[in-house]
């Protein structure tokens, strides 16, 4: 990055910044940027801030699917261990609202609609807590939708669900399956979606997708296929090991499945009227920016903290969020079937979760596991300090990702030093070489 390209960016952070006042991300980003702010800092800020602004709770350890070097649970796991008391997540739950800012519950698990009672039970509690109402939601597979419809159907018309998102990865049938292990799995979470889209009014559904870097078509196809009943697609680039077994992706696959989903969306679809959110690692922003898909000053901030730039495209809107800053141990945290407190849901995807747990909240309150995560001892602590001697601090790109910050629990659950270039960066030396001649 050439200094006037700090410069851009240090300007367009401003004025994104003066738009929102009440924002935090943009403010300490700049701060970071302009050496006006040091990690530490951003840590006392945490900690005196308490913000946990998204708590998943897995009401089961188990599914009734195969995803083969897809799932967000290690293979190895025991989910044969006995459940935390129901009683504990209800006052983990009034205990996260009250004290920590709690802004969205969501129900998970492998596949929540395992445990159904346990699901219901805890949605009517939350929603009936006093107070602003929490967003209430869950995240499915889509197979048991119509199996628990009468369940499922009272929530909603009860006001006890916000939002579902059901995981589809490929608008091909075929496809999806492979992905899926099980034949028959896309029908029935495409049937699913078209029917709780059609008849939960005030519940937000949509379509949650995986891309990986054999399935762009298969997205492109589920829009086309699903627009007309589904107004919400989210889309996330799939991670590198240790979470999964499949490769990171490219900026150059990145930036083709942009290029085709912004051409069929102010073509093909111009006249749908669908949001779609593309979630964007900090690694990628330097090409994103550089190649026209978002600009410094257009970023926007919502109330959770989360940096997003928006598009209009025909009667769509295209959001790609922008993930720059942790989120590790402050706004987000997961629960597990066994009640295991993590500050991170991407532990799941080692054999031993639980020995990255910060404690249980059958054992201790959900506000002293939060405020232990953010401590001296804690992940974040670690992740932060190594980033003031990252081995890629010089780099170009430091300004837009600082040292794939909120990537580095990466190295932090797959043992490696977390000096090292985390492994979901796929730059050389060579890249930074090109694009110091590119610029002169």
């Amino acid at each position: 990055m050439t200094t006037d390209e700090k410069s851009s960016i240090a300007s367009g952070l401003a004025t994104a910044s003066l738009r929102y006042p009440e924002g935090q991300t943009l403010k300490f980003w700049l701060a970071l940027l302009r050496g006006e702010m040091y990690f530490g800092g951003l840590l006392d800020h945490m900690r005196a801030h308490p913000q946990l602004s998204y708590l998943t709770i897995d009401t089961t350890g188990v599914c009734d699917l195969r995803c083969p070097g897809m799932c967000y649970y290690h293979p190895d796991i025991d989910v044969r261990q006995q459940h935390v008391p129901i009683d504990a997540l209800a006052r983990s739950i009034a205990d996260a609202k009250e004290h920590l800012n709690l802004q969205s519950l969501v129900f998970a698990g492998k596949e929540p609609l395992q445990n159904m009672p346990r699901l219901v039970q805890l949605a009517q509690f939350a929603s009936d807590l006093p107070g602003e109402k929490l967003s209430i939601g869950l995240v499915t597979n889509g197979r048991a939708i119509g199996k628990h419809r009468v369940e499922l159907d009272a929530l909603a018309s009860e006001g006890n669900l916000s939002f579902m998102d059901v995981s589809i990865d490929s608008g091909i049938a075929v496809q999806h399956d492979a992905i899926r292990g099980i034949h028959g799995t896309q029908a029935l979470a495409m049937s699913a979606l078209k029917e709780c889209s059609q008849a939960w009014t005030s519940v937000r559904v949509g379509s949650t997708s995986v891309l990986r870097n054999d399935n762009a078509n298969g997205i492109l196809e589920l829009l086309r296929s699903a627009a007309s009943f589904n107004r919400h697609f989210f889309i996330t680039p799939i991670q590198p090991p240790p979470y999964t077994t499949t490769a990171p992706l490219p900026w150059s696959a990145i930036r083709d499945f942009l290029n085709q989903l912004t051409d069929l969306l102010q073509s093909e679809l111009k006249d749908a009227g669908v949001e779609v959110m593309v979630s964007l690692l900090g690694i990628y922003l330097t090409e994103a920016q550089r190649e026209g898909f978002l600009a410094w000053e257009d970023l926007r901030e919502d109330s959770a903290g989360q940096c997003y730039v928006e598009t209009s495209l025909g009667s769509n809107t295209l959001q790609m969020h922008v993930q720059v800053l942790p989120e590790t141990g402050w706004r987000i945290g997961r629960i597990t079937y066994t009640g295991a407190y993590l500050p991170n849901t991407h532990f799941l995807q080692v054999s031993d979760p639980e020995r990255f747990a910060v404690g249980y909240i059958q054992e201790r309150s959900i506000v002293e596991l939060y405020e232990e995560a953010l401590s001296s001892k804690g992940i974040l602590v670690e992740i932060l300090d190594s980033r003031e001697t990252h081995a890629c601090k010089g780099r170009p790109c430091w300004d837009h990702c600082f040292g794939g910050l909120v990537g580095a629990e990466h190295s932090y659950v797959g043992g490696a030093p977390l000096l090292q270039q985390p492994l979901l960066c796929l730059r050389t030396e060579k890249d930074f070489q090109l694009n110091h001649t590119n610029s002169h």
